[in-house]
């Protein structure tokens, strides 16, 4: 038997956002399936880790799911190419949302300051909430 996550578990991000301390990550790896979302949505869990491969099954448990984007808290890290909104808007929309709660730079990152400031655009577009190393 697997608690429930705590819904009160957060850390307040700069931006005022409540970022879940629990959550799941769903790597390109390992496809997630609907009923693995929703179990983790029963048991309490709010925060989602998601990548471009796996966008589709996450945006489709979203759109059917019980709980609404707002409740939900959606990262990734990801070190972006120089078409970045493009490929970031690709995702968003195979998510069904408008923008996703956290964006982190991941230390692999090729371009550091670069990519940093791509980042920063973005933010400013509305496509992401916050930002992070």
């Amino acid at each position: 038997v697997v608690p429930a996550a705590p819904r009160e578990a957060a850390l307040q991000l700069r931006g005022g956002w409540p970022l879940p301390l629990l959550g799941l990550a769903l790597p390109a790896s390992r496809r997630p399936s609907r009923a693995l979302l929703e179990e983790a949505v029963g048991l309490g869990l709010r925060h989602f880790e998601v990548s471009a491969s796996v966008a589709g099954v996450v945006g489709r448990a979203i759109a059917q799911g019980s709980v609404a984007r707002s409740e939900l808290f959606l990262s990734a890290v990801w070190d972006l190419p120089l078409d970045s909104e493009a490929t970031l808007q690709a995702m968003l929309d195979a998510l069904g949302t408008r923008y996703l709660d956290l964006v982190l730079l991941p230390r692999s990152a090729r371009d550091i300051a670069a990519t940093w400031s791509l980042l920063e655009e973005l933010q400013r577009a509305g496509l992401v909430r916050s930002l992070g190393v």
